[in-house]
């Protein structure tokens, strides 16, 4: 009975530590990327997109935690560490006029970004995922959404002369949130690209 009472103190202290190491560690450490959504404030290189899009085993200066990984602020940019070939996903704050599906100037350069490494990369196909923050209804969200990944899809296509085969749109809604614990978080309001499966 002792020795169990004293391996239950041991397991609760271990979680504590964890509990109290995460903060400490998320204080200043630069972004944080759970799962394997990795998010830009300002539009990447090809050659990121490519390591996140599509995996490279050449590494990074971040340090990975299970499913989290902090990127150090001074580093330069790093992958996932990805054996399978296929990295993760792109969240990019590209913005959109109120309730409406034309993208701003300010956020094109995120789009022709993605062209670009489109255009390197003539086998990549692209799945284009519009996500919304919780402000307004399911439905409103949901059409929302598909129309402005629908936009960034025809961007491409018109702009950048990628085959239409390639891209693949969806409309999320809100019912995936980047940041869960605040659904009205302007991050929330995004598109992401992931490999097409």
């Amino acid at each position: 009975m002792m020795s169990m009472s004293h391996n239950g103190r041991k397991n609760t202290m271990k979680r504590m530590k964890v509990l109290l190491a995460v903060p400490w560690l998320c204080w200043g450490m630069g972004t944080a990327v759970a799962g394997d959504i990795k998010s830009y404030s300002a539009p990447p290189s090809v050659e990121e997109l490519k390591n996140v899009l599509i995996g490279n085993s050449a590494g990074g200066a971040g340090k990975k935690f299970r499913k989290l990984k902090f990127n150090d602020a001074k580093a330069a940019p790093s992958a996932p560490s990805s054996g399978s070939g296929v990295g993760g996903t792109v969240a990019m704050p590209i913005q959109f006029g109120f309730n409406s599906a034309e993208i701003d100037p300010e956020s094109r350069a995120f789009v022709d970004a993605i062209g670009k490494l489109l255009q390197h990369e003539q086998a990549l196909r692209l799945e284009i995922e519009g996500h919304t923050d919780a402000a307004g209804t399911e439905t409103y969200n949901h059409d929302l959404s598909a129309r402005r990944a629908s936009a960034v899809k025809k961007y491409l296509i018109d702009s950048h002369g990628i085959a239409p085969e390639r891209l693949r749109s969806t409309g999320k809604g809100k019912m995936e949130p980047l940041v869960p614990g605040d659904p009205l978080n302007a991050r929330n309001r995004r598109v992401q690209f992931r490999v097409a499966g």
